[in-house]
């Protein structure tokens, strides 16, 4: 989660609230992406549901409409989460890798505008196996899908060890810098 200051540091003083689930982190055990797409799912109608709780710092602050954002695992899980849930409104994606159970197929519940960013030089979730699947399975009439020519997997974020050894041991390496 705090490979992403380079996101919030940008769209939190825009008035976005943002928040990093830290569950499903850990490579041992294994994720679970079905949990981790409910984590994601609760944080959205939790902080909604703040605005009308007077005791709450976000009473009367928080706006009915929700983006959900994840990368990798968490793009994955993004889709789990907005499978028939009628909280989220948006959802972008970065180098999403498909879960189990399988984003592709959550995909075809989901109608709200999505965008899916993936990465062009990604060999961790290749796109033709992971983005331009659940970009194409997608029921929504207001998608985008935008490849980012000379990218890897981990340059949506800041340095992140688990994300750099997986993305070193295979290729192509990325021909444009994190930046």
């Amino acid at each position: 989660w705090d490979a992403y200051q380079n996101i919030w540091e940008d769209l939190v003083p825009q008035g976005y609230i943002m928040a990093f689930p830290r569950t499903e982190g850990s490579l041992i055990p294994a994720p679970d992406h079905d949990a981790f797409g409910k984590d994601l799912a609760f944080l959205i109608s939790k902080l909604q549901s703040e605005n009308s709780n007077a005791a709450s710092p976000f009473f009367n602050h928080v706006n009915n409409k929700s983006a959900l954002m994840g990368h990798s695992m968490g793009g994955g899980s993004s889709f789990l989460a907005a499978k028939n849930n009628t909280n989220i409104t948006t959802m972008v994606t970065l180098a999403a890798a498909n879960t189990n159970p399988s984003s592709i197929t959550a995909a075809q519940f989901i109608s709200i505008p999505s965008l899916v960013i993936a990465a062009a030089n990604d060999c961790v979730a290749p796109p033709a196996d992971h983005q331009i699947k659940m970009y194409d399975s997608l029921a929504s009439v207001c998608k985008t899908y935008l490849s980012i020519t000379g990218a890897a997997h981990c340059e949506f974020a800041n340095f992140n060890l688990n994300c750099s050894f997986g993305q070193s041991t295979c290729s192509p390496q990325p021909a444009i810098s994190g930046a």
